[in-house]
């Protein structure tokens, strides 16, 4: 009778799961399926112990209304209602700006503008300190050296820890699974091998080309394939849009070397096995996913290395990806050690062999009814899993994804890039959507939905179906964040200043500008790398940080100064009091290092400049509490101040690049006509709540000579992909030029600092010789929501800046 049960089971699990087999998008002859691309990344198993390495986050709980409108979705947020006196200017040669720059500044004591003289957060703040100008120290300029130093640490862990380390876990996984193939009677089980076989060495040629491979037979052909089909550079419409995944993208594009980890690690995140006990044998066919995923298990229990065990090292890499990922989410997957805990094989020790179970040898493998225990077994275990990154809108893709796979890393997420691949082109209205701020909605940023609200004439309906799920992905109450993640730390900067702040950071117009910062830091997240000759070691401190103690004046600022031109620093400078924003930070690069290090996978050459970084960001939190607070600065904490280039300096990176975001294929029309290049996007209007509306000047009509510059700039560029692409292009420019008045005993002064300069540029994808020429001869325009205060290119008179009466 319980036999009888069993099997009534197991025919039921089978029924329900054979509408859900997913085939490889391009017919990859029975190999790993690709399906649940929507499945974002994450930790499998619903945060499996030995994996996560994040903090819950506190939330507010999901709303679970679903949006019927526009006005429903975004909805609008009444803020604290600042009024910033009118400034009196005087004779306008005090002012060192044109008519539209002095205009923002007195109306909202701030302007940001695009000064062609600056090429980094350094060189800015060494103006200030050689002409006497007052500096506002940037929480941008704080940041960017961080993000670029943090990614050339995983850079190095990429290269010198992770890419060995895991190129000698698939070989031996490989010569593993080639004993299974020599001891297997049952053909079934020897197909589904050489399927695996298939899979491994597509991800050691990825990962490393020139690698000698046994001839694997009738699947060779498949494997090259697949391979021209993934390291493809070329964008080809033709072919699915899941193959974007394996386009490498920010820093990674910038070595050969991590352009084919980034692949290789995709292939064996992205590749998903249906937990369905289906045998499918015909010639292009994924063959019994459930059985290759314990056949993979197998594999990697069994691979034998010179100083660990496969499983073990597995485990290390894993935990090693979770540290290196900025994000991970929760999924509808199964990794190894999630099998292993079912499983459970026993070992003598920890350089022992595990003893199998007979659930999964080769024999039992073969029996429906030994495979149905197992696959029963392992959905009791997990029947908590639930489905929350479906990015299809199809109800059948639904479905599909919505069944439990097995995978054998967490896939690398992009997650706002993934929705936009779902979704269409419709028109000029979804082209010209300000898509970074609807993925600062669905992180839950009240002055982004503000902004929407007012604007919802230039935004798409569909909205209210598409975007409630890219906002279950990115908010969920769930959600584990890895201390790699920047959000914790930006989103401390959307919280509103006290009312002890100075005026001009307590203004809505301020929030606006802390979204550019929050959107220019996650991009440049992306991009950003410090150079490869740029000193690391503890010997030479770089942060001008002392430990706890700011009463002591830090020597390295004063060996630094030493060799400095004439100075005449200000003697009023003030450093953005991001608190929230430096706090995170400390701790959440002190988490970090710490959790790399307990791995044995933390470079010893960074660790003095981590600690150097750490120690900064505690010491502007202390200041930026002061500032906060009313209290008075140390003569130590105006030293830095007044020196902050002297810190820049030493950690400087580039900063200007972009990245592309492709949509989906757009609607199929009714007509076979080629589809018209869509208009200009219209007149952005800004209307806000019971206030007066301002409408946003048309950008001025290009001149012939600049329309000969485009021409030369393409004529030099290189070769573009095809025109059928549409996407979008978010970037960085050089930094930017902010002033900022604020008030002190002695009446207002305007200070200078820099930030970033961020651009939302809906095209085909530009490559980076473009993107500089562009910027360089100012065709690009920062987002609608930003010109009421950043002139891109207004002009600044070279007169002496003189103070505010």
């Amino acid at each position: 009778m319980a036999n009888f049960r069993i099997i009534l089971l197991a025919l039921l699990l089978i029924s329900s799961s054979t509408a859900s087999m997913a085939q490889m998008p391009f017919s990859p002859g029975g190999m790993g399926g690709m399906g649940g691309m929507g499945g974002m990344g994450g930790i499998g198993g619903m945060g499996t112990p030995g994996i996560g390495g994040g903090t819950t986050t506190n939330r507010p709980p999901r709303n679970p209304h679903k949006p019927t409108s526009l006005d429903d979705l975004f909805k609008h947020t009444d803020l604290p209602e600042v009024i910033l006196p009118t400034l009196l200017l005087g004779k306008r040669d005090w002012a060192p700006f044109d008519d539209a720059a002095q205009q923002a500044l007195m109306k909202g004591y701030f302007v940001v503008i695009n000064d062609e003289k600056v090429k980094d957060f350094a060189q800015l703040y060494k103006m200030n300190a050689e002409e006497g100008k007052p500096s506002f120290i940037t929480v941008d300029s704080v940041i960017h050296p961080l993000l670029a130093y943090r990614n050339a640490v995983k850079i190095k862990i990429i290269e010198q820890l992770c890419t060995p380390r895991l190129l000698h876990l698939l070989l031996a996984m490989i010569k593993s699974s080639i004993a299974d193939y020599r001891e297997a009677e049952d053909p079934s089980v020897k197909d589904d091998v050489q399927r695996n076989l298939a899979y491994l060495a597509i991800a050691v040629k990825l990962l490393a080309p020139n690698t000698k491979l046994p001839d694997f037979g009738g699947v060779q052909e498949l494997i090259d394939r697949s391979l021209a089909d993934i390291t493809s550079e070329k964008f080809d419409q033709s072919k699915p849009a899941e193959l974007a995944v394996f386009q490498p993208i920010g820093w990674y594009t910038g070595k050969d070397s991590l352009k084919r980890y980034y692949r290789c690690r995709q292939w064996l995140g992205r590749t998903s096995f249906l937990l369905s006990d289906v045998n499918n044998d015909t010639e292009n066919s994924n063959g019994n996913e459930f059985r290759r995923s314990v056949l993979l298990y197998r594999s990697l229990i069994n691979a034998k290395l010179a100083d660990t065990r496969g499983f073990d090292l597995w485990m290390q890499l894993c935990q090693t990806l979770n540290l290196l990922d900025d994000e991970h989410l929760y999924s509808n997957y199964l990794l190894a050690n999630d099998f292993k805990s079912v499983l459970n094989p026993a070992s003598a020790g920890p350089q022992a062999e595990y003893n199998m179970d007979e659930r999964i040898s080769l024999k039992g493998l073969s029996q429906p009814l030994t495979r149905a225990k197992v696959l029963l077994a392992l959905k009791a275990e997990h029947n908590r899993l639930m489905s929350r990154s479906i990015f299809e809108l199809d109800p059948k893709a639904r479905r599909e994804n919505e069944s439990l796979s097995f995978r054998f890393f967490p896939p690398c997420p992009l997650i706002e890039s993934e929705w936009l691949v779902s979704q269409s082109p419709t028109g000029e209205v979804f082209t010209g959507m300000p898509f970074s701020l609807l993925f600062l909605h669905s992180r839950r940023s009240v002055e982004a939905d503000n902004v929407l609200s007012d604007n919802t004439t230039r935004l798409d309906e569909g909205l209210c179906k598409s975007l409630p799920v890219l906002d279950r992905v990115l908010y969920d109450e769930d959600q584990l964040e890895s201390p790699s993640s920047i959000w914790p730390a930006l989103r401390g900067g959307w919280k509103q200043p006290p009312e002890m702040a100075q005026l001009v950071l307590r203004t809505e117009l301020w929030q606006m500008h802390a979204l550019e910062t929050s959107l220019g830091s996650w991009v440049d997240d992306w991009l950003a790398v410090a150079p490869a000759d740029q000193p690391v070691s503890a010997s030479g401190s770089t942060s001008a940080a002392t430990s706890s103690d700011n009463t002591k004046a830090d020597n390295s600022v004063k060996n630094a100064m030493a060799s400095q031109a004439v100075r005449k620093p200000s003697r009023f400078n003030y450093l953005e009091p991001a608190f929230e924003v430096y706090k995170q930070f400390n701790k959440s690069l002190t988490d970090w290092q710490a959790a790399l290090t307990k791995l044995g996978m933390f470079p010893d050459e960074f660790r003095g400049r981590t600690e150097d970084f750490a120690r900064l960001m505690q010491r502007l939190s202390n200041i930026a509490r002061k500032e906060l607070g009313g209290q008075p600065f140390t003569a130590s904490d105006a030293e830095l101040l007044a020196n902050f280039d002297t810190v820049l300096d030493k950690v400087a990176a580039p900063m200007v690049g972009n990245m592309y975001f492709a949509f989906g294929p757009p609607m199929p029309e009714a007509s076979s006509k080629k589809p018209e290049k869509a208009a200009a996007p219209p007149v952005a209007k800004l209307v806000a709540r019971n206030k007066p509306a301002t409408t946003l000047e048309k950008p001025p009509a290009e001149k012939p000579e600049e329309d000969k510059m485009k021409a030369a700039i393409a004529a030099a560029g290189q070769d573009s992909p095809p025109a059928n692409i549409s996407g979008i292009n978010l970037g960085l420019g050089t930094p930017a030029t902010i002033y900022v008045v604020l008030r002190t005993p002695r009446g207002p002064i305007v200070c200078r600092g820099a930030v970033y300069s961020y651009f939302e540029i809906h095209d085909q994808p530009i490559t980076y010789d473009h993107w500089v020429r562009n910027f360089d001869y100012g065709f690009f325009h920062p987002p609608f929501w930003c010109a009421s205060y950043h002139l891109a290119n207004s002009a600044i008179a070279t007169k002496k800046q003189e103070p505010l009466h």
